[in-house]
């Protein structure tokens, strides 16, 4: 063992060298149940190693020799949560296939989908997995968890200005108006980084016109945040949609913002 406790195993799965692999497990099979589920400071097990660095072929290598597919490291992550959080995809794909619990969260309660997201992963194959492992409903159920923030994966992909994501999102039936825990939409995301197409997206939307004009916690609409950030073909699109020129709960409208 090294002095992270990780063991010969551990560094090659993380290396994607499959015959040491097989080799560890041959010389010593009496040894391979404990090997499998042996954890290193971050409480990582080999199967997390592989997952992490994309190793799928020994992703499926130990898991056909019998490791544990939800085992949870420090940060409550899985092999799962792991693979999504480095853009793992091939892992994620694979370990959806072999019943990973997908309902599983980090620390930060994010779950699969949340991670995903947030990396840029390919929400298509992503769903299409889930429906044909699980079911409709168990997507479903992801598409609106909010995490310890209370940020749902399309306040994410509002975020980081993510089009594709934010589509197949919508269309899967993410709902589009819900808060995080200061009173924030996807729309005021979208407002605050400047992301033009992204707000139109969400506009466009069936319920667009309903969340143009909602507030956050502090009384701010997208408008205001648009003009106090200076985004202003943003602030022009608002405007253009029937954006009203609301006070905040300081009075200040979105030209003494634009102003500040």
């Amino acid at each position: 063992q090294q002095h992270d406790l990780s063991t010969p195993v551990h560094l090659a799965c993380a290396q994607g060298a499959i015959d040491i692999v097989k080799l560890m497990f041959g010389l010593q099979p009496t040894e391979k149940s404990l090997s499998l589920a042996s954890c290193d400071i971050q409480k990582m097990t080999p199967l997390h190693c592989a997952a992490m660095f994309d190793r799928v072929e020994i992703v499926h290598f130990l898991i056909q020799e019998g490791a544990d597919i939800n085992p949870l490291d420090k940060e409550r992550r899985s092999p799962l949560l792991l693979a999504a959080s480095r853009g793992g995809w091939r892992t994620v794909l694979a370990l959806i296939r072999l019943g990973a619990d997908i309902h599983l969260k980090d620390s930060n309660h994010r779950n699969v989908l949340h991670l995903v997201v947030m990396n840029g992963g390919r929400l298509e194959e992503f769903a299409q997995e889930v429906i044909k492992a699980q079911s409709t409903s168990s997507l479903q159920q992801l598409l609106n968890e909010k995490d310890n923030t209370g940020c749902s994966p399309l306040h994410y992909a509002s975020r980081e200005g993510h089009i594709r994501s934010l589509e197949n999102l919508i269309r899967l039936g993410a709902c589009i108006n819900l808060k995080n825990n200061n009173n924030e939409s996807p729309l005021h995301f979208a407002a605050r980084y400047g992301r033009f197409n992204t707000v139109k997206q969400l506009l466009d939307s069936e319920k667009g016109s309903f969340i143009i004009n909602e507030t956050d916690g502090e009384g701010l609409t997208p408008l205001h945040i648009a003009s106090q950030q200076g985004h202003t073909k943003v602030v022009q699109l608002l405007l253009n949609r029937g954006a009203l020129l609301h006070r905040d709960h300081n009075g200040r409208n979105p030209l003494h913002l634009a102003a500040m």
